[in-house]
């Protein structure tokens, strides 16, 4: 069985998407109830757009292994990409019941959330994900910057400029940033050349945290200065 999922991998990769299939059809047909198979034909079917199939795969491998975390949460990934929110978040809250430890489930649970519009919770996820795994760069890239103004006078009106420059020009670049007390700013980052975002607020305390979190799972927050 794993010599049939590192010949589909080695088949996809030289562009023979049919013959990896049928590396991994032909051998579930010996193997049928191999966890390792399964997500293998999980891989390959993402690898085809076939969502709606690799989350079938995926729900057969959490069938077979109920107590894998990291089962649950791959279900949940493809769960979210077909917009099933409410369905992710409770498969990936019943990875986190079985292991409070997974980093992957925390990142995950982080990744609905945000999709759920709930970005304190989801900063709070990619937060635990990092603390458990802290040079893991996908949950640094999901989890965006995170900047505390620190030593602020109280009743004070502040300026806060960030500068930022389009990485591709005309290509969108959704942005929420979450202010202290739930305050949400949304932007879309969409000019070419340089810019700058201008923010005016009165601190409440001596330190004021604000996350930067990019709306889009292909691109990241590209924040070049702030004063």
């Amino acid at each position: 069985a794993p010599a049939a999922v590192l010949l589909a991998e080695v088949l996809r990769e030289i562009g023979d998407g049919s013959k990896a299939r049928k590396a991994l059809t032909d051998a579930r047909k010996l193997y049928p109830a191999n966890a390792e198979l399964l997500r293998g034909l999980a891989a390959d079917q993402l690898a085809t757009g076939e969502l709606p199939a690799a989350e079938t795969s995926l729900a057969e491998l959490v069938a077979l292994r109920p107590a894998s975390p990291a089962a649950r949460a791959l279900l949940a990934d493809v769960q979210i990409r077909q917009g099933k929110l409410i369905e992710a978040e409770a498969t990936a809250r019943a990875a986190l019941d079985l292991d409070g430890e997974s980093a992957q489930a925390h990142r995950t649970l982080g990744l609905v959330l945000e999709k759920k519009d709930d970005f304190e919770g989801a900063l709070a996820a990619y937060d635990e994900a990092l603390r458990l795994r802290p040079d893991w760069v996908q949950a640094l890239v999901d989890r965006g910057i995170v900047l505390t103004l620190l030593d602020l006078v109280p009743g004070t009106e502040y300026s806060l400029r960030w500068y930022y420059r389009a990485w591709d020009p005309g290509l969108p670049r959704p942005i929420t940033v979450i202010v202290d007390g739930g305050e949400t700013l949304d932007i879309d980052i969409d000019l070419g050349g340089a810019h700058y975002l201008d923010y005016t607020f009165v601190a409440d305390d001596n330190d004021v945290t604000m996350a930067f979190m990019c709306n889009d799972d292909n691109q990241g927050v590209h924040l070049y200065g702030i004063t």
